[in-house]
């Protein structure tokens, strides 16, 4: 079938693509030096050079000589931010491409540099951060709430899938679950870079692309490694390749279109993967107000389409008819570029006008799915509340969007009582900070934590899920500052010192009730006393449940998992 597009529409975008060339290239390196050598950086600073110097290669042809400078200067503020094995990266990439002797020496001048200051770190010894790679998978199992499920492969056989006319599809414990254990880890269907992101963090696994590596035919992501580079070829960019600039160009205009463009990845790496034909035959299938959409043969299948096409979603969520106008228009101008310019349909004649209503379709629907269901990815140490306070102390409030299926079935309570992490690999871990007994429902936070006000978390949740949260703590007005204003230690001495005897908690490890997770040295014992005293903390405020969230005791289980399985992103200093 001739899918064409409208040839007016597809000139004037071309016309503004940002393309690779000499001079683009040039002039966001220069606008690197320009800020690496003002004054008063900060961390926001940092990253904005860095963002610049990587568009910088992003931007330039591949082999060329201003390739070789971006490396260049890149190694030049990474050398700056004692980033020394990073810096020795992008060292031997410009040697290896520079034809200058003159850029040669310089080179060659800071390696010699940087491979001092080198010997000189190794005899501090600094503070480790574990990370997942380290932990093995026998550690992993130490934490788990029991054995893999085999009707959930992706959780626990602590908890499964149940629906009923008051929360619909959600999650339930199958047995009591303590605190601090993973209960469900989920690949990640869909990770997407937020806009102002795309030059820092990798395009494939959302981590830190601190050597960033461009796509050497566009200039609309950017890759943390040849691996990453490698696999999304494999899995989807090879397609996405080829309309992935038209749908940055439009959303750097309107700011707004990140879900789309997460649902056309999602889009081409369903079709490479289980195919056109099949896709289409599930999509009369669906089952959107049950558990039988989810299953096949029994087993829940986390990483089908017809999984997340069986997710919630509103396909009203433009309000506006004349937003859905336009991007249904784009859509099928975008599908129009994936018919006739790839081969990723096959034979053009075989994709009939009605397979391109359909998947047209689809893609809206995807975008809408996206826009309900996927989590906002922020770094796991982002405290920051505002963009303004963030952007100057860890860029990592919103870094992108996160799309897990299994994850996403899990209401809402600001009173939760499992809480997320996303971790290398594109995996999500869901583990547990409150006991939770047999039949009880799982929930998690979309939003802000309890300590902001509640109009606040009503207002995010409203605008950005359209509900409004009838929690615990909202119906009840738990105030916002009962975190600050824990109980005194003379009476949780008079209350609850016998009873942390009585289980072996020694007298040191409660006074973690009024010390921040951040001070507090981390190791199993202490959490093991941590889980322990939170248990006694339950049993014994049950019928004052605001004061169970008035310890900092859960907020030590989340610090932990960040510790041991979370992932450092914007890991370079604040401070030059």
């Amino acid at each position: 079938m001739d899918c064409s597009i409208r040839k007016d529409t597809l000139l004037a975008m071309k016309e503004g693509l940002l393309k690779k060339s000499a001079e683009a290239s040039t002039t966001s390196r220069k606008r690197g030096n320009e800020l690496l050598l003002s004054q008063g950086h900060n961390k926001g600073t940092h990253l904005e050079i860095l963002s610049l110097y990587t568009q910088s290669v992003v931007l330039a042809e591949s082999g060329s000589e201003e390739l070789a400078m971006a490396y260049g200067n890149r190694s030049s503020l990474l050398l700056h931010l004692r980033k020394y094995d990073e810096c020795l990266v992008d060292i031997d990439r410009a040697c290896r491409i520079s034809r200058s002797q003159e850029l040669k020496l310089k080179l060659v001048t800071r390696k010699m540099k940087c491979m001092s200051l080198m010997d000189n770190k190794r005899s501090v010894v600094e503070e480790s951060w574990p990370t997942s790679r380290d932990v093995g998978v026998k550690r992993i199992g130490s934490y788990a709430a029991g054995k893999l499920s085999k009707v959930i492969p992706c959780a626990y056989d602590c908890v499964t899938l149940v629906h009923n006319s008051e929360y619909g599809r959600h999650c339930v414990a199958t047995k009591n679950i303590e605190p601090g254990q993973i209960i469900a880890i989920e690949k990640c269907v869909m990770l997407y870079p937020k806009r102002d992101k795309i030059y820092l963090i990798c395009s494939h696994c959302l981590t830190f692309a601190c050597n960033g590596i461009p796509c050497e035919h566009c200039t609309a992501v950017v890759f943390c490694s040849e691996k990453c580079r490698e696999e999304a070829f494999i899995k989807y960019h090879d397609f996405e390749c080829a309309v992935l600039p038209f749908l940055k160009l439009v959303d750097d205009k309107l700011q707004n279109m990140g879900s789309l463009l997460a649902a056309v990845r999602l889009f081409i790496k369903s079709v490479k993967k289980e195919g056109w034909h099949n896709i289409s035959k599930d999509l009369n299938d669906l089952k959107s107000n049950s558990l039988e959409g989810f299953f096949d043969n029994g087993i829940f299948q986390s990483d089908k389409l017809k999984t997340v096409c069986n997710l919630f979603y509103k396909m009203d969520s433009d309000k506006d008819i004349s937003t859905y106008t336009f991007r249904m228009s784009f859509i099928k101008d975008v599908l129009g570029i994936l018919v006739n310019d790839t081969k990723m349909f096959g034979d053009e004649k075989s994709f009939t006008e009605v397979d391109f209503d359909l998947a047209a379709d689809l893609i809206y629907k995807l975008k809408t799915i996206v826009d309900f269901n996927a989590f906002q990815f922020r770094g796991p140490n982002c405290l920051c509340m505002s963009s303004v306070e963030c952007k100057v102390n860890c860029g990592e409030m919103n870094l992108g969007l996160l799309f897990s299926p299994f994850c996403s079935l899990l209401n809402h309570s600001c009173n939760y009582n499992t809480h997320r992490l996303f971790t290398e690999n594109g995996q999500m871990f869901l583990y547990t900070v409150q006991p939770l007994k047999k039949g009880e429902q799982l929930f998690t936070s979309y939003g802000f934590p309890i300590m902001v006000e509640k109009t606040i978390r009503q207002n995010f949740l409203k605008d950005n899920y359209g509900f409004i949260c009838h929690c615990r703590a909202c119906t009840e007005n738990w105030p916002s500052d009962l975190f600050y204003n824990a109980p005194p230690e003379e009476f949780v001495k008079s209350k609850l010192k016998s009873e942390f005897q009585r289980v072996g908690i020694k007298d040191s490890s409660y006074l973690v009730l009024f010390t921040s997770p951040s001070n507090i040295s981390f190791n199993k014992s202490v959490r093991n006393d941590i889980i322990r005293i939170i248990k006694v903390i339950h049993n014994n405020f049950s019928g004052s449940e605001e004061y169970k969230h008035s310890f900092s005791a859960v907020y030590y289980i989340e610090e932990y998992f960040v510790r041991v399985f979370g992932i450092k992103i914007f890991d370079i200093p604040g401070i030059c």
